[in-house]
Formats: C-alpha cells, structure tokens, sequence
C-alpha cells in the first residue's frame, strides 16, 4: 500500500453493469454528437462530459472506499537521541546561546509542543549519547560534559538494542561531529529512519586546532620516525600559527610556523633514544606577537594539543647472510650494522667448497679438513666430503649447525636473507623452493648481491629463485666486459628515502659524483613488470645498466644489488667513510620494513573512545595458530603498576586471531602487551603495540556543524533531515509514515456528497452545451 492508501470497491459484482452502461453511453454519445454539425472542439468536449458525469456515476454503484493505514497508537516506539557531549558548548558566530543552550530549549516539554503531539500516538523513548548510550527518563540531567560524540556507535546499539521490536524512527539531536566516524564504514546494521536535526550554522568561528596527525616508520637514518601534522586555522592569519613538538619528558625538541598561502601540512622527523612504545606531544597556537598586539582568543583550547605514539621495535630484526666465500662485503655490512640494536645480523659464510671423500691432505688418522682449524674448537670441524661453514653471531649452537636451514620451522624465523656470491649448487632443490616460499608466503626479504657466482653466473635460471628476483636471467645478446662503472640513482631512487643518503636532491647528486668507479657487475637487460630500478651504473661507452632493482613478490619483497664490489665505496676517503655504512643500513632496514612476526599485536579506534587489540598467532611455518594462550594487558602511560589485564577472545571470522576492547578513562598515552603461548605452553611471543588517547582534540577537531553526515544518516535509513522549526509539523505528519505496526481505517467515497456534486455538474454541464446549440 502506497503512502497514500489505495481504494478498494465493496460491491465488485456490479462491475459488467457498470462496464455495460459506460459503453453503451459512450457509444450513443460518439453517434450522437457524430451527426451534429458543430465544431471538433465541441463535438470532443460534449463527448468527454457525458462520458466523465457517467463513469463517475458507475464508479460510486461499485461503491468505493479509501483504505489508508496510520500507526497504531501506543504500540510503536520512538527514541529521541541526545547528544551530551562537551562539543555542545561551542557557540557559533554571532549567536548569543550555545548548541547545548538550543538544544535544551528544544527538548524542553511545552504545552501543544512536538512532544506531546509525538506522544499521542507513539512511545517515547528518551536517551543521550557521549563515549556511549545512556537512558533517561527526561533530558533535565543534560549537562554537556561528555569526552567524546559515540553518534554512530549510539545509532547502532538503538538498532541493536530495539532488533524485533516496533521501532518507527530514529530522532537525532547532534552538530554531527562524531569522534567515531571511522566506524562508518562498518555499516550501521538495520534501523528505521533516522530523522537528524542539526544544532548550530557554519559561521567564521575563531579557533586553531590540530585536525590529524600521522606517525609513519622511515628507513632514512636521520630521522627514522615522521610525524605529519594538519593544522586548521579560521580567523587567524596562518603566518602567526606556531606547532611545538614536545618529547616524552615535556622537553621542546622543535618548533615549525606555518607559511601565508601554503596548506597547513607540518612535518617533524625525530630518531627516538629508546626502543619500544614512546608518547610526543604536538601544540599549535598563536606565535608570540610584539607587545603592541593583543592576542586574540579561541574558541576553545581544547584541539590545540595532541599526544602521539612512536613505536620501535624492542626486538631485533634477524638477518641470514649466506655467502659463497669469505670477502670485504660481510666486513662492511656487518661493521655498519653493528651499531643497529634493531638488526641482528648472522652470518653462514662458506670457508672452502666440497672436496670429494677420496682427497686426503691432514695428517695420518685426521678426518677434519685442516683448513677449517683457527676458527674454533675441533666440534666445528667439517669433513672433507662436506663444504667448510663458518657461522657468526648464531644464537646458540644448534642454530645452523647442518647449514643452510632446511624446513621452514628453521627459515621462517628470519626476517631476511642475504645471498652473496653463491652458486646454485649450494642448495638443494627443497631448499630453492623453501627460500621462494619465504618470501612469498612468510612476507620476508630477500637480496642477491652481486659476484662472479651470482645470477646467471650462479646458473639460477630455471630455479624457483629466478622467480623470486626482479630481474630476467636469460640475456637477449652478448656481453661486452665493464669497468669504470659510475654509480647513479634513478628518479625513483632519488624519492626514496632508504636510497638517497642525503636530505636534498642538490646534495645528493653532489655525493654521487664524488663516488669511486667500480668494476664488478652481473648485467641484465631485461627487469621484470612492476618492478623498480632505483639505482643504475653508467659505462665508458655511456651506456646504462641496472645497478639497484627491488619488486613486490606475494606478501615479501625481493631485491637485486647487481654490483659485486661495493666494499670500494669504501674507500672513497676519510669524509666519505660514513656512507657505505649508512646506505647499507638503509637497505636492510627497507629489506625488513613490514615483515612480520609469529606475534602481532595491533590497534584500532572501537565505538566511542574505546579501543580494539588484535592478537594474531601463526606456527613456526607462519600458518594461523589453531590454538593459543594469549596473555593480554593495558598499561597507562606504559606503567607497569597500573597493568590492567583484560580478558581474550577468539575472532570467530578469522583463525589465529584474539580480540578485546579498552576503555581508556584519561587523556594520554596507552601500552597494550601481549603474550602468547603454544599449546605446549611454550612462549612464541611477547610484544607490545601503543596508541594515544585524545577524547577531547577529537571531539573539539572541528567546529563546524557535519550537515553531510548527518545527511547521509539519514539517506541511508530512509529519513530526513529536520530543522528545529520542522518538529512540530513532522510530528503530526509522522504516524502516516510506515511504522511497525499499523491499523488499517476506511472512507467511503461513494456516497460523498462532492462525489455526486461532481457527477451532476458534468452531466448538467453536457446538457447546457447541446441547449446552447439546439441539439435534442
């Protein structure tokens, strides 16, 4: 039934009669007026007033009645919802009360008001909002100190809350600024309309606050963490906004101003002292005027200081270099990381190869290779049917104590690898395999460096590595020998941080053309689609040839360094000493960058202010974990006094993931840690993940009333939007919307006196035009 009810007929029995006496008085019309001598006009308007005046009058013999519906009185809800949050007490400009102050006055009872007409045909249900959904009997216990605006978590726990019952409508009273906004996009599960009436104009409201800010992971050594800031300013000049970046003890580490006719964007780059989870603090305000100058007031202060978190790693990123011969390039790699407490470099470095069992060079009744003696005790003795390996930096002695690992248990719990200068030979076939299956389904890195037994001159075509590498093996033409190779990076090199050394292009193009020439590269013609060169050698003939190129490959990364003597830049000279060591460390850190643990422990923005933690488990072949212990804590301010414990639970869409949520009650900074154990009780994890918590620079983050979403509310629940003046009208018009349950009440139109009016007025009207033209 459409809005506007439909019309069924009591007596549908008299239906062929009155089809019958409507032909036949069309018919006898056509045939009269047919053989009259007057004009087609009125010839036509004869015909349709007889036909109009008869069919009126067959249409009330079937007598017909309007059916409408209308909601039910008394048994269909409505909840009126509140917003009680502290954004309330803005006022706009030129208004004398506040958005609390209006919307008081409007949900205050008057006599003959919306309410009580709302009232006489449905239940009210009244309710107000901040950080979450609270009950009332009435709105006098408003008092507009709420920390946050819950509106779309509000929303949907009255969806919730109401699933089955009669439900008509949604009445929203809010400026629309809601703190979780991002739960959006989770949908808001089924409502009935929701009918939002939007507190407060868009009026010049003098205010600077900070909008956003992000913290992003850089691989650029002078500043591996980036905090980008958005400053919005309205009624003050932008060269007069200053933003101080605080450290964790309140100790300014920085000030920036933003700049007349240029987006408000501040960057900050700071290399924190400490691992782990710290809290930085971000200002803005007005710079310090001369003493002539007044300084103007905000509107409020409250979004003018935000608290962020900067996570490093506690744990080190492992590394497995494994090299075919002992050479300069493990000498430098490991000296510049060795200072990195953040990467842990190991070393498998093969001393001699494989000399076949029948060869005897020790001395009589000796089975250990002799070249091997010097480099440990005799249980580090390799025989001679086996290829001489050297471990560095293990972690214990069993750890590549047969080589080369050979399941994913023992590989899988690198981040990266590092192959220099290794043939093909060196790996058994399950072992290539393996290594493909590390970075495609662990997520890890992988680098080939360049040598006389890399690439093609390793013989990996054909192999699951030549795959995995960002460069075609198979050459298309000959090859010329190289030397007095210039090393040069790309245009994307040049915008990448973990590539370039220096912060300025100027710069760095100066330090390239400082650079010594090298001699050793394994040439390729051909990269693979989608990946990148990001560095390029330059011959003597002038010709360019891939130095650098790296490419996504399934969930890890895979680079190719196609130099073979690196260890040269080296010795570049006393001022140019430092770089080698600084690009080497950059590369590794890119080569880790997102690769992840057993363990991860990761937090998102819930309903209201609240927070949800994510376990996710995997075994050591880095598949989900079925089954797991997951220990999960909260520490305020990263103090381990005030540790909450929280209890877990399974992600029932996801396997291997634990969930909870956190309330946090004060402004500042929070550490969630996690521990977890296998089913035999052994621990696989133990990791921590922060966050900040700014209820108030949230809320107060604009101050401009969200008229769009609070459109889109209501669009996507069939309502509307109402203006304070509109309640008393929608109010009436309300039960005749569809509602839950509904009554269904009749009119009779047949025997309506306007009904019959009509008819007579059309017949007698027909009459008078054949009088007037002296028709029978």
């Amino acid at each position: 039934m459409s809005e506007y009810g439909s019309i069924v007929f009591k007596s549908p029995e008299w239906l062929p009669v009155a089809l019958g006496v409507a032909a036949l008085v069309i018919l006898v019309s056509l045939w009269g007026y047919g053989r009259a001598r007057l004009p087609m006009r009125l010839k036509i308007a004869g015909i349709t007033l007889k036909t109009l005046g008869i069919a009126l009058l067959c249409f009330c013999l079937l007598e017909p009645q309007w059916v409408r519906k209308k909601a039910t009185p008394g048994a269909n809800i409505i909840a009126v919802l509140a917003d009680n949050s502290q954004g309330m007490a803005i006022r706009d400009a030129g208004s004398t009360t506040s958005r609390a102050e209006e919307l008081a006055k409007a949900l205050k009872p008057e006599p003959g008001d919306w309410q009580e007409a709302l009232d006489e045909n449905f239940q009210i249900r009244r309710y107000t909002f901040d950080t979450r959904l609270w009950t009332t009997d009435d709105f006098d216990s408003l008092d507009f100190k709420g920390r946050a605006s819950s509106l779309i978590g509000a929303t949907r726990n009255l969806g919730q809350r109401f699933s089955g019952r009669s439900l008509a409508g949604i009445l929203v009273f809010s400026d629309g600024n809601a703190t979780d906004l991002e739960s959006l996009n989770d949908g808001l599960g089924p409502l009935p309309p929701v009918y939002p009436v939007v507190m407060g104009n868009k009026s010049d409201i003098k205010d600077i606050s900070i909008t956003s800010v992000q913290v992003t992971s850089s691989t650029f050594e002078d500043a591996p963490v980036t905090i980008r800031c958005t400053v919005a300013a309205t009624g003050f000049p932008a060269d007069q906004i200053e933003v101080r970046l605080l450290d964790p003890d309140g100790a300014l580490l920085d000030t920036q101003f933003t700049a007349a006719g240029q987006a408000m964007n501040i960057k900050f780059e700071v290399k924190p002292p400490a691992l782990g989870v710290s809290f930085y603090t971000v200002e803005v305000g007005q710079a310090e005027q001369p003493e002539d100058e007044a300084t103007e007031e905000e509107a409020t202060m409250a979004n003018n200081r935000r608290i962020v978190a900067v996570e490093r790693r506690r744990e080190p990123y492992r590394i497995l270099y494994v090299a075919g011969r002992p050479n300069w390039e493990y000498k430098f790699l490991k000296r510049a990381l060795e200072d990195d407490p953040q990467v842990d470099l190991v070393g498998l470095i093969r001393i001699a190869k494989r000399e076949p069992k029948f060869v005897f060079l020790g001395r009589e009744g000796e089975s250990s290779n002799p070249l091997f003696k010097g480099f440990g005790g005799d249980e580090e003795g390799e025989r001679y049917d086996k290829p001489i390996l050297k471990r560095l930096n293990v972690r214990d002695e069993d750890e590549l104590k047969d080589g080369f690992p050979k399941s994913a248990a023992e590989l899988f719990g690198y981040h990266a690898i590092i192959l220099d200068d290794l043939e093909s030979a060196f790996f058994m076939p399950h072992q290539l395999e393996l290594i493909r299956r590390y970075v495609s389904e662990r997520g890890a890195g992988f680098m080939m460096l360049g040598g006389q037994e890399s690439f093609t001159q390793g013989n990996y075509e054909n192999t699951p590595i030549a795959e995995l590498l960002p460069v075609y093996l198979e050459r298309r033409g000959s090859v010329s020998p190289v030397d007095n190779l210039e090393f040069a990076l790309t245009r994307e090199g040049l915008i990448s941080p973990w590539v370039r050394l220096r912060k300025t292009e100027a710069d760095e193009e100066d330090r390239l053309e400082k650079m010594p020439k090298f001699r050793v590269l394994n040439q390729v013609d051909r990269i693979k689609p989608g990946a990148s060169v990001m560095a390029s050698m330059t011959d003597e003939n002038g010709g360019e040839l891939p130095a650098l190129v790296v490419q996504r490959y399934g969930h890890g990364k895979s680079s190719a360094l196609l130099v073979g003597d690196m260890w040269r830049w080296q010795m570049a000279g006393d001022g140019k000493r430092e770089d080698l060591p600084r690009a080497w460390r950059q590369m590794i850190r890119w080569l880790v960058a997102d690769v992840p643990n057993r363990v991860q422990l990761t937090t998102e923005a819930d309903s209201g202010a609240g927070r949800k933690l994510i376990v996710r488990a995997r075994d050591e072949e880095f598949k989900p974990l079925d089954f797991a212990n997951v220990e999960l804590s909260v520490l305020p301010a990263g103090d381990e006094s005030k540790a909450i414990d929280l209890s877990v639970e399974t992600a029932g869409t996801e396997t291997g993931a634990f969930w909870s949520t956190y309330n946090p009650r004060d402004e500042g900074g929070y550490v969630a840690r996690a521990k977890v154990r296998d089913e035999d009780g052994k621990v696989i994890g133990d990791v921590e993940a922060g966050w900040a918590s700014n209820p108030a620079a949230d809320e107060f983050r604009s101050l401009q009333p969200n008229v769009a979403l609070m459109q889109d509310l209501a669009k996507r629940t069939g309502g509307r939007v109402l203006a304070v003046s509109d309640l008393a009208k929608w109010a009436k018009e309300l039960p005749t919307k569809q509602s839950p349950v509904m009554e269904s009440f009749l009119t009779p139109l047949w025997h309506l006196p306007w009904m019959f009016a009509a008819a007579l007025l059309l017949l007698v009207t027909e009459w008078w035009l054949r009088r007037m033209h002296w028709l029978p």
